[in-house]
């Protein structure tokens, strides 16, 4: 964002040397959020951000199911979607660019609803400015516009999003990447590349079935999803918008992409959510006074019940956690503040962050200016990719000549002999 903000690319240190960001994943409209660190060149800006963008698609949601119910009710299923466990693990967790995706999924939904083309193009257009996968997810579109006369702007959305997502994977992010290739088509099970792993789903669709449902933690995401919308979206159209997504991750070779935690979830929801709502229009049940209250209690039930078991990371917000801190919390920060402005670090990902406005920082692991400082946080499993153990790169760095300086709560800040601010250690 830094970059950005310089009106220059987004080099990011901590992935790199010269590591240009749109390498990795594609989402320039990162972009239009520079201007937030020129207010005030901080992370926590990013939060702020973040929250508000989610906060944009609650009217579309709400405006949605008004054209389905009465205020009343429409106005419970708008704030049953805004408090759902989905939503609250994004807020919950790291800025992530898929958080555009939620108000621009509902608002491109709300104007295919509404037959508005224009509309429907622009967030579309909108919509492969935030991530590669989403031209997956509008070539879907078209092919729901095409359901519809006349076919021909449903058939340039697919067109488009099927050519975006082609010319982005195989020739933009290469060019862009340290790599020179996409290194996130990760399904092993299925094949090494896209050619391979659609030949292979279209042959085997017994396997396709085995490989999307193992683990069964897999379906429990799904179920987590689907369930408290009490299988209505099943009687939608617009479900089919969520099958890229969930593909991407069922189908995926990345354990983390299967669970109900992070925010991967919530572009799914308001899909989901929508195509509830229109599927319960579409078998008629939010014109009968039994029902609709039944399903609407449901769903806010659910949520409910979310938040009781813990899925629900507001759930934080009511026990205190979210308030408190905690021994390692204050380690952590007194690690910071060992660390003088100019010099070389190598961090966990969950302290660099605190430190790349005043030093360069990488992750353990990563080639790079050789590290004056190191810091390791000991209680994570990994210090971030390329998922090195802490333990391993403890140990490695104290036969390399590094020394322990300080440490407490499994915090360490390991140093070299001698350090002396440099201008290539400047952020």
């Amino acid at each position: 964002m830094r970059g950005y903000a310089r009106l220059g690319a987004p080099m990011v240190a901590i992935k790199g040397v010269d590591y240009n960001l749109l390498g990795d994943h594609f989402h320039p409209i990162l972009a239009v959020l520079a201007p937030l660190y020129w207010i005030a060149d901080d992370p926590r800006m990013l939060l702020i951000a973040q929250a508000g963008l989610l906060a944009v698609s609650i009217p579309v949601v709400h405006r949605f199911t008004r054209r389905r119910m009465s205020g009343g009710p429409a106005l419970v299923v708008a704030t049953t979607y805004a408090l759902a466990w989905p939503i609250a693990a994004m807020v919950n967790f790291d800025v992530h660019e898929v958080a555009f995706a939620v108000p621009l999924l509902a608002l491109a939904i709300d104007a295919l609803d509404r037959g508005q083309d224009r509309a429907l193009l622009v967030w579309a257009g909108a919509l492969l400015l935030v991530r590669e996968d989403m031209g997956a997810v509008v070539a879907m579109l078209g092919v729901l516009r095409m359901l519809h006369r006349p076919r021909r702007v449903g058939v340039a959305l697919m067109l488009v999003g099927v050519s975006a997502f082609v010319v982005i994977t195989t020739v933009v992010i290469p060019a862009l990447s340290a790599r020179g290739q996409f290194v996130y088509w990760t399904f092993d099970a299925l094949g090494a590349d896209p050619l391979s792993t659609v030949r292979a789903a279209l042959l085997d669709p017994l396997r396709l079935l085995e490989v999307s449902t193992t683990p069964s933690v897999k379906v429990v995401t799904v179920a987590l999803l689907l369930f408290p919308l009490a299988l209505l979206p099943l009687a939608s159209p617009y479900t089919l918008l969520a099958v890229p997504l969930l593909a991407e991750r069922l189908l995926n070779s990345r354990p983390e992409l299967w669970t109900p935690q992070y925010h991967y979830n919530a572009p799914i929801w308001v899909i989901l959510v929508l195509a509830a709502i229109d599927g319960g229009g579409r078998l008629g049940l939010w014109g009968r006074p039994v029902i609709r209250p039944l399903l609407i209690g449901w769903m806010v039930a659910a949520q409910l019940g979310a938040l009781a078991v813990g899925l629900s990371p507001f759930a934080r917000m009511i026990d205190g956690s979210a308030w408190a801190s905690t021994p390692r919390a204050v380690a952590a920060a007194h690690a910071l503040t060992l660390v003088p402005p100019g010099v070389c670090v190598a961090a966990d990902d969950r302290l660099a962050v605190h430190l790349t406005r005043t030093n360069r920082v990488t992750l353990p692991d990563i080639p790079a200016p050789i590290a004056d400082m190191i810091l390791l946080d000991l209680t994570q499993p990994t210090t971030g990719y390329p998922w090195s153990r802490p333990s391993d790169v403890l140990r490695r760095s104290l036969a390399e000549g590094y020394r322990t300086v300080w440490t407490d709560e499994g915090i360490y800040v390991l140093t070299r002999a001698r350090i002396t601010p440099r201008a290539q250690c400047a952020p």
